[in-house]
């Protein structure tokens, strides 16, 4: 067991200023990571650092600026929630490469997306937010179930488009996928052409990672989450 240790004040100045520096000259071969909230996307970003991938938004942006991991580029900007006011924009990009430019990395960056599966994300997004305080109570988070569940969709429908129409720009994995088996990403990694310094193990194990504590409070459930939906 290993702990992503990617977080000391000095390392990440280091780093950000390396990266920085590095996007000057070194003009093709860039990564940028991507999920919504508690997809999993901390956990592949900590997969793509021991590798040793050049991940251009290795370290968050801002919320709310092009070329966060999270950013909102579906189309339709209405439905993305009140309560997370701070994605809301009016960027509409129809391409990669126009994503690209809106989010200032190098032309050419390559994009790995990270999905969990519906039901676990919504658990997942709705117990982060209880929380964060973002919700107040287990009433206002039930309340808004939906409206996560929308905007899960719109996320993901906007990322396997552009998987679909060009897969060697977008690839979509799995976590639970990645979570069992390094080949999804392997493969991933091969199909954009993205090079790693390190050889892959056989499974990625972290004792915890940036915002996901190994002990933390769940209210839902992967099945409450179906069961409200599904309205039993």
């Amino acid at each position: 067991m290993k702990k992503n240790t990617f977080n000391t004040n000095f390392a990440r100045s280091f780093d950000k200023r390396y990266i920085r520096l590095k996007k000057k000259f070194k003009k093709t071969g860039w990564l940028a990571h991507h999920g919504i909230e508690r997809s999993g996307s901390n956990y592949l970003r900590a997969c793509l650092v021991d590798l040793g991938v050049d991940l251009v938004n290795k370290f968050d942006l801002n919320e709310g600026v092009p070329g966060h991991k999270h950013y909102r580029w579906y189309k339709d900007k209405k439905s993305i929630p009140l309560f997370r006011f701070q994605f809301r924009n009016s960027t509409i990009v129809d391409n990669v490469e126009e994503l690209n430019s809106c989010s200032n990395f190098n032309p050419g960056t390559s994009h790995i997306v990270i999905q969990k599966d519906c039901y676990k994300a919504i658990s997942s997004i709705a117990n982060f937010f209880l929380r964060k305080g973002l919700f107040i109570s287990v009433e206002e988070a039930q309340d808004n179930i939906t409206a996560i569940q929308c905007d899960y969709k719109n996320y993901y429908d906007f990322w396997n488009e552009l998987s679909v129409n060009h897969p060697e720009q977008v690839q979509v994995i799995s976590y639970e996928e990645l979570s069992n088996n390094t080949l999804v990403l392997k493969t991933a990694l091969d199909i954009l052409k993205i090079n790693y310094a390190k050889s892959f193990p056989e499974k990625f194990i972290f004792t915890e990672v940036e915002e996901s504590p190994a002990k933390r409070k769940e209210v839902f459930s992967e099945q409450s989450i179906k069961d409200l939906l599904l309205g039993k």
